[in-house]
């Protein structure tokens, strides 16, 4: 279970950093 909020946490958060990057 706590490694698939891990997986959503970290998606969420590598999505966001791309889209800093990308900007």
């Amino acid at each position: 279970m706590y490694q698939a909020v891990f997986q959503v946490v970290g998606n969420l958060y590598a999505n966001s950093l791309l889209s800093i990057l990308n900007s």
